[in-house]
């Protein structure tokens, strides 16, 4: 997705949160790095709240590492 920008224009990305969070979430610093990149992108479009939503974990520990992930975009309103 990040080596085509260009069509993140045309995409429905209401879907995207969970996979991005999910990434966020991954074992691999790699791959969270490229979450959070994608996030930064997804998030330009419809905001952080869709995200806070799905961050709604029962592992308090994820739940309080992607709110930090999320307060950093939040606060670039």
């Amino acid at each position: 997705m990040l080596a085509n920008e260009e069509a993140l224009q045309k995409c429905d990305l209401r879907d995207f949160p969970k996979g991005i969070t999910n990434c966020l979430c991954d074992k691999s610093k790699e791959i969270r790095n490229l979450g959070e990149k994608l996030l930064e992108k997804v998030y330009e479009k419809i905001g952080i709240e869709a995200f806070r939503n799905i961050a709604k974990n029962p592992r308090p520990a994820i739940t309080k590492d992607l709110n930090a992930i999320y307060d950093k975009y939040d606060s670039k309103k």
